[in-house]
């Protein structure tokens, strides 16, 4: 595999895990927006504690989910950051060894 390529498919990775937690942020909100009250339940569901149990595991996936998309966006910001420090250390040796094997 060659650099180029291994660059590509880095820079393709990182592109997939920003698309990954892009989609995770819109099921986070679409989450928070399924937040009912006890006022969509019946009185018997509230007396039970279903409203409460609803709301804690509503909150805990959603939760869940803007955590996954935090950590897809690191990946793929650290994805991001690795190629980056191999196009730099590229650049500094073609800089540094630039002539080296010229005739003189």
């Amino acid at each position: 595999m060659t650099l180029k390529v291994s660059l590509d498919a880095l820079h393709a990775d990182s592109v997939l895990w920003s698309e990954v937690a892009g989609k995770l942020s819109t099921a986070s909100g679409a989450a928070w927006g399924q937040w009912l009250s006890a006022h969509e339940f019946t009185g018997v569901a509230d007396r039970e504690g279903l409203v409460a149990l609803y709301q804690e595991c509503l909150t805990k996936v959603a939760n869940l989910v803007s955590e996954g998309s935090t950590s897809a966006t690191d990946i793929s910001k650290t994805l991001t950051s690795v190629r980056d420090q191999y196009l730099d250390d590229e650049a500094k040796a073609r800089a540094k060894f630039a002539g080296v094997w010229d005739p003189k």
